[in-house]
């Protein structure tokens, strides 16, 4: 039960919220803790979780490139929670180091990476780095057959096409993609 997983993960009641503070005790588990802060909205604590994950994996020996389900995923939010947090400058140097081909051994992770890459510079307005973002995941995505993420590149190009001002062109493109994204969830 709920008991047991908070006496592995030492959980405690903040006396000023309702809500649950969750310590766990590897860095794996921060990692995890961390993309839940993410995904709740909490920016700061997802941060400090992350921070602690991106230096547990740091410590982690390399892994063959075709290991699945990598640890390493903790760089992929990081761009993204800079951002929100208002530190562009180190979203952005995040976003350019999980764009290179071998940030991430795991291939699935690396689209994910792309993915996310792709958003920080959309809200940067770096439109050439955007498109290099979704021609890389277009292409990895076709080599590797994973669909999904192939969908997400043609959002992205649809995207691309209406922040360049090809309004007409960009939203022809979502909507023939949008029926694949909702498929895909």
């Amino acid at each position: 039960g709920s008991e047991g997983a908070c006496s592995r993960l030492r959980c405690s009641p903040k006396p000023s919220q309702e809500r649950w503070e969750i310590r766990p005790r590897s860095p794996a588990r921060k990692t995890y803790v961390g993309i839940a802060y993410y995904l709740s909205g909490d920016q700061r604590l997802a941060r400090e979780r992350l921070q602690a994950g991106e230096a547990g994996d740091a410590a982690i020996p390399i892994l063959p490139v075709d290991h699945f389900a990598s640890p390493r995923g903790t760089h992929i939010m990081s761009c993204t929670n800079l951002w929100l947090l208002g530190f562009p400058d180190q979203a952005v140097a995040v976003a350019s180091r999980l764009m290179e081909d071998r940030s991430n051994p795991d291939l699935a992770m690396y689209c994910g990476a792309l993915c996310f890459a792709a958003r920080v510079y959309r809200w940067t307005g770096d439109l050439s780095a955007l498109e290099e973002a979704a021609n890389r995941l277009a292409g990895h995505s076709r080599k590797h057959g994973f669909g999904p993420f192939h969908t997400i590149s043609l959002a992205l190009r649809g995207e691309l096409h209406v922040a360049s001002g090809a309004v007409d062109e960009g939203v022809e493109i979502l909507q023939q993609v949008l029926p694949r994204v909702v498929a895909s969830r």
